[in-house]
């Protein structure tokens, strides 16, 4: 005798208990998931840095201690090499960046923009120290890793913002102890964890990522605000040329 198996179908309150449920299940994960990849994000900035880190301190080297200039159009040194000073905006290559001494170290153009960088066009999210061989600016510029006080305190890298097109050049701003040292030059950017905050890397090989702790810092959009009392520009100014009391 063959038995005839009926199934019983949900009913309409049953299927809107269901969908009820995935929703509150959903609405559970999402913030988790946005969360998630904000972290990837931020994780692959500090990775790109600890690589271009890692370039540079392969160039000293090979060139007896010697850094690689932090500008961006000065030397055949630097770098990142334009071909010329660029007009702002300025249209910075693929050409420029790998005419640079960093590209025979690290072979890739991925790792010199950041995950999170709001401008989809640009290249080149970082910017190197202008205290590691940049170009003057209130600082006593060191050319070589033997000339740095604390080098494993020195930052190397940092995620920098530009409003007027590719940041060109390096990165600077006063140091303690300058008449200044309240006022930013250029800042850092806030790309990261809905602009709360910044990564930068250091000579030691290490990145890191730094949370903002005054609001203003987040609200910069141009250079030289005047920030009284910033403690995330006092922070800055302690890793940009730290232990060097002989400033200009």
């Amino acid at each position: 005798m063959i038995r005839s198996l009926q199934r019983r179908a949900f009913t309409v309150p049953e299927l809107l208990a269901v969908i009820a449920l995935i929703v509150i299940i959903i609405s559970i994960l999402l913030p988790s998931l946005g969360k998630a990849r904000l972290i990837t994000r931020q994780a692959g900035c500090q990775n790109n840095q600890h690589q271009l880190v890692i370039g540079w301190r392969s160039y000293v080297s090979d060139h007896g201690m010697k850094m690689m200039g932090a500008h961006t159009h000065r030397s055949q040194h630097d770098w990142v090499v334009n071909s010329t000073s660029p007009s702002l905006p300025s249209n910075e290559t693929e050409e420029a960046l790998k005419n640079g001494r960093m590209y025979d170290y690290v072979g890739t153009l991925d790792i010199y923009r950041c995950p999170d960088e709001p401008n989809e066009h640009y290249l080149r999210s970082y910017s190197m120290n202008n205290y590691v061989g940049g170009a003057g600016w209130y600082v006593n510029v060191q050319s070589r890793t033997s000339s740095l006080p604390k080098p494993n305190k020195t930052m190397i890298f940092i995620d920098e913002p530009d409003p007027r097109g590719y940041n060109w050049g390096s990165w600077v701003i006063f140091p303690k102890g300058h008449a200044q040292q309240e006022q930013w030059i250029d800042w850092a950017a806030s790309f990261h964890n809905g602009g709360a905050g910044c990564v930068l890397s250091f000579a030691d090989g290490r990145a890191e990522y730094w949370r903002w702790e005054d609001t203003r810092t987040s609200d910069i959009q141009w250079f030289y605000e005047n920030h009284p009392g910033n403690v995330d520009l006092d922070r800055l100014q302690e890793v940009f040329n730290p232990g060097d009391v002989g400033n200009p």
